[in-house]
């Protein structure tokens, strides 16, 4: 997985082995907030995971609130929406890209205003 890296760090999301009771997800879910890629999640089929111990019931443990999930949710989306704006040579956006979008709110009374979108696919040369 070439631009992956090794070592994470950051604030973690949601996480669920998808053991019963699933209160997330009935299969394995990961998901944090990497310093170094951005947001990443994991989705797993449940042979690829081995519980070790007994589980601990969502009831029973000390999950993370709702609020600061919601937190670093927004972290993560502000400091990708800055890198986004700041950088003139961003791979997401190009100055090309930049000039042809339209200024900010001025399609908002527009009956039907045009969305501009630009897929890319990190770790891959697809676009």
């Amino acid at each position: 997985m070439q631009g992956f890296s090794v070592r994470q760090t950051g604030k973690v999301g949601d996480i669920t082995a998808g053991l019963p009771p699933a209160d997330y997800a009935p299969y394995p879910y990961l998901e944090w907030y990497s310093d170094e890629n951005g947001r990443v999640v994991l989705e797993l089929q449940a042979d690829q995971v081995k519980v070790v111990g007994q589980p601990i019931p969502a009831i029973e443990s000390d999950p993370m609130s709702r609020e600061e999930q919601k937190v670093n949710i927004l972290d993560f989306l502000s400091s990708l929406g800055r890198k986004f704006v700041q950088s003139d040579d961003s791979p997401l956006l190009t100055p090309e890209l930049r000039q042809r979008l339209p200024k900010l709110y001025s399609q908002e009374h527009v009956a039907d205003p045009v969305a501009q979108t630009h897929f890319h696919l990190l770790g891959s040369d697809w676009r």
